[in-house]
């Protein structure tokens, strides 16, 4: 494990740092203290995608379970093309049946172009789920929207995976 964090080749010396500091507190039983400072380590990469992607890579290494949800969520905002964190989320939401987290990821996408139909219609969906009142509200239009510009439109899948790499 130490090769790949001691490496400047990956992460910022003062990435290293916070890196090991987190590793250390690990040993101490304390997964707030270990989360804070590995909060600060996504920091300390001032957003690069080459380090976000080696601490994502350390966070399941270590076994790190809600760093590497942080970490993959860091890059979902950070770089939105890389649709591969969107899916890794909504893979792993989707498992925990967490509709709202799901929600979320849908809703980070959709955002991030909201020229795909997909996205606009998947989040519209698992928020109606979320909220199913009869108060005309924004994920209604957005499905009134959807089915005006094209009305045979129609998605079975539960998954983001069918159109990640459009």
């Amino acid at each position: 494990h130490r090769s790949m964090v001691d490496s400047p080749a990956f992460l910022p010396e003062e990435t290293i740092r916070l890196v090991s500091a987190a590793r250390a507190i690990d040993g101490q039983g304390r997964p707030a203290l270990r989360a804070e400072t590995w909060g600060l380590a996504l920091q300390s990469t001032k957003g690069q995608l080459g380090a976000l992607r080696t601490l994502h890579r350390l966070g399941v290494l270590f076994g790190w379970q809600p760093e590497v949800e942080t970490t993959l969520w860091s890059i979902a905002r950070a770089h939105p093309n890389q649709t591969w964190s969107h899916q890794a989320l909504f893979d792993l939401y989707h498992a925990q049946r967490n509709t709202a987290n799901m929600r979320d990821v849908m809703n980070t996408l959709r955002q991030a172009d909201p020229s795909v139909a997909r996205y606009q219609h998947d989040w519209a969906v698992l928020a109606l789920l979320l909220d199913p009142s009869a108060t005309w509200n924004a994920p209604k239009r957005t499905l009134e929207e959807l089915h005006q510009a094209d009305p045979c439109l129609l998605y079975t899948s539960p998954s983001p995976r069918d159109y990640c790499a459009h």
